[in-house]
């Protein structure tokens, strides 16, 4: 099993200078290293060739992901509650701000969650250890603005009953629903 990357690799590749990939040894302004073979207009860094093949990720396993992340999610909420019980004792829950706050957490967490792991990494904890990855349809990275419509579309594909979801079971791209309106699509690493 391939070992984790340590956080400066991944930051690393999050904050990718542009002008590194242009230079023949490395950029004079942030230190890093050239990426072999690229050019300044040659695209995102995470871009694969154009035309490559990429393996979508099917129903299933986009399926599994979000229990994973389900339950990812549920394990911090409950931490949390922990540690403000253990803090606060149980004085603040006839408190409605507190009550307010939870609800507001329960709702805003897997919100900016979902937004910013796909952002800045592609993936969130269930798609990491399911080895798949959101890209633009192009190959590239996600933009914040990609990754809040992505989360938007995501919520609508769900409301419908679940079926814009289920589109992914059905396309040969697998692609759901949220995908299209994205402009996203989900691939096997």
């Amino acid at each position: 099993m391939r070992a984790w990357p340590s956080w400066t690799e991944i930051m690393a590749k999050v904050y990718l200078c542009y002008d590194a990939r242009a230079m023949p040894e490395s950029c004079s302004e942030c230190g890093l290293p050239a990426v072999e073979g690229t050019e300044p207009d040659a695209g995102p860094a995470e871009a694969g060739p154009p035309g490559a093949a990429a393996r979508p990720a099917g129903f299933w396993l986009r399926a599994a992901a979000v229990g994973i992340d389900w339950a990812f999610m549920v394990a911090v909420q409950v931490a949390l509650g922990l540690m403000l019980r253990l803090l606060w004792g149980r004085a603040p829950q006839g408190s409605r701000v507190f009550q307010a706050a939870g609800v507001a957490f329960e709702w805003l967490f897997p919100c900016v969650y979902s937004v910013l792991f796909h952002w800045l990494f592609g993936q969130t904890m269930g798609k990491i250890l399911l080895r798949i990855r959101v890209v633009a349809v192009d190959g590239g990275p996600l933009t914040l603005g990609i990754a809040v419509r992505r989360l938007l579309a995501w919520v609508l594909s769900l409301a419908a009953l679940g079926l814009g979801h289920l589109l992914a079971a059905f396309r040969v791209d697998k692609r759901a629903l949220h995908d299209l309106l994205a402009g996203t699509r989900v691939e096997r690493l």
